[in-house]
């Protein structure tokens, strides 16, 4: 089976005092040591050079401030983990977001996706694994960096997290960094192949994805092989969301010590927010790629949270921040009132070319 493993350089959990020296440059190493790729420095798509010279407004630098309850680092396992990953129109992603944030470019488009996630044993650090909890969580995120002392920074921004686990709703932007909501879950999986369906309660998100293992790497990618693919989210690994409080994001990172990705290939994918066409029109978006990691230990650690700007609704009721442009790759406007973002709305679904069924 075609895997990419990587060991990533084990971040100091006694103290982590300041953040941002933590993560490499963009033209550092990469976890295996090899030069990486920048990406983001690549001769952009023709169709949109304007984003690059009107990006999203920007502060010059994000302060963390720690709360008066902060959650302590978590262990665990991830017992599965897909990350479902559009290409996108960087143009239409930087509207989704709060500055200082703008999507991380990959050859002049902008990445965002779903993390579907199942965690057990989840307990503060040191404590036995009977008192683990167990979820299944979904996040829609985009991959974003930001400037810190004159240098760009790499993470996600997560619009939105949703859970079947009543403790991450209660205990969610509140005990610990991440707004939840509750939602309804179900999975089939084997060893080669794997479904899950997710409808929230509130009736905002609805998704459906069915995937297989894969011998080799789609050609379609924006990344030309698995490795570089991996590479990318290995240093994505620092999550920004927005709190419960208008302006403030709070920032989770989490740190798996050896990082190990696999290829899926779709058979179907079916999401009411990626799917709809007020918010991407045709042309705008793609699916790109579904990598899979199963059983890696990991923890999280909260760090604190940082003033951003004006943000965006939650999925299901947010309109952009900024106000619509026409989308130069195809003329169609984004709506103002930010109906169809999310929810019951008209669906298209994402399928690989070479997919063999469908369930």
């Amino acid at each position: 089976m075609h895997e990419c493993n990587r060991v990533v350089p084990e971040i100091g959990t006694k103290a982590l005092p300041t953040l941002f020296p933590l993560f490499p440059k963009p033209n550092s190493s990469s976890p295996n040591g090899r030069p990486r790729e920048n990406h983001s420095q690549e001769t952009p798509n023709p169709s949109f050079s304007r984003y690059a010279m009107n990006n999203a407004p920007s502060i010059p630098q994000i302060t963390l401030t720690s709360p008066w309850l902060q959650m302590p680092p978590m262990h665990g396992i991830i017992d599965r983990r897909m990350l479902v990953n559009f290409r996108c129109a960087p143009e239409i992603l930087a509207r989704w977001l709060p500055p200082p944030f703008r999507p991380r470019l990959v050859r002049g488009w902008g990445l965002a996706g779903l993390c579907l996630i199942r965690l057990r044993n989840i307990r503060p650090r040191g404590w036995p694994s009977r008192f683990g909890v167990a979820s299944e969580n979904a996040a829609h995120r985009i991959a974003v960096e930001w400037d810190e002392e004159g240098e760009p920074r790499q993470g996600v921004f997560v619009l939105r997290r949703d859970t079947n686990s009543r403790w991450n709703v209660l205990g969610g932007g509140r005990l610990f960094p991440g707004v939840h909501h509750q939602a309804q879950f179900k999975v089939w999986e084997t060893s080669e192949r794997f479904k899950l369906t997710l409808r929230s309660e509130d009736k905002a998100v609805r998704l459906r994805v069915v995937a297989r293992r894969a011998e080799t790497w789609p050609a379609h990618s924006l990344f030309p092989t698995l490795a570089e693919a991996s590479d990318f989210f290995a240093n994505g690994r620092l999550g920004w969301s927005e709190t419960h409080k208008p302006g403030q994001a709070e920032a989770l990172l989490l740190q798996v010590e050896h990082w190990a990705a696999d290829t899926l290939i779709a058979e179907r994918v079916e999401s009411s927010f990626f799917d709809d066409p007020t918010v991407f029109p045709p042309g705008s978006i793609a699916l790109d790629n579904i990598l899979l990691q199963r059983g890696l230990e990991h923890e999280w650690h909260a760090l604190g949270c940082a003033e951003c700007g004006p943000s965006a609704h939650r999925l299901g009721t947010m309109r952009p921040s900024h106000e619509p442009d026409p989308h130069p790759a195809c003329g169609h406007p984004l709506p103002s009132d930010g109906r169809g973002a999310g929810g019951e709305g008209t669906s298209r679904r994402f399928a690989c070319e070479n997919s063999l069924s469908k369930p």
